[in-house]
């Protein structure tokens, strides 16, 4: 697991975090189980925006695959180092 990092020069807003999982199976069994933990985290531009009927529809294999693979899980300030723990003890176990 890699821990991201902001950039030097900007600001970190923490306002979500971002997981890219090895498969949208791994992805999909954390989904279920974070929610049976009564924790909201939500597939992050999914689907690809080329795919929705407004936009013009391109050849974009990256974005395609990393889109059925990313989740976002949400950040807030009440969350404990313990809190932190249990969710990614149980990301790492699901994936």
């Amino acid at each position: 697991m890699t821990k991201l990092t902001a950039p030097t020069g900007a600001e970190w807003n923490c306002s979500y975090y971002p997981v890219l999982f090895e498969s949208e199976s791994a992805l999909l069994r954390t989904l279920e189980a974070l929610s049976a933990l009564s924790i909201t985290a939500r597939r992050y531009f999914y689907p690809s925006l080329d795919t929705v009927g407004y936009v013009q529809e391109a050849d974009l294999p990256v974005a395609h695959d990393v889109t059925k693979r990313v989740a976002c899980l949400p950040l807030m300030f009440q969350l404990t180092p313990e809190d932190v723990e249990r969710v990614a003890d149980m990301i790492v176990k699901e994936a």
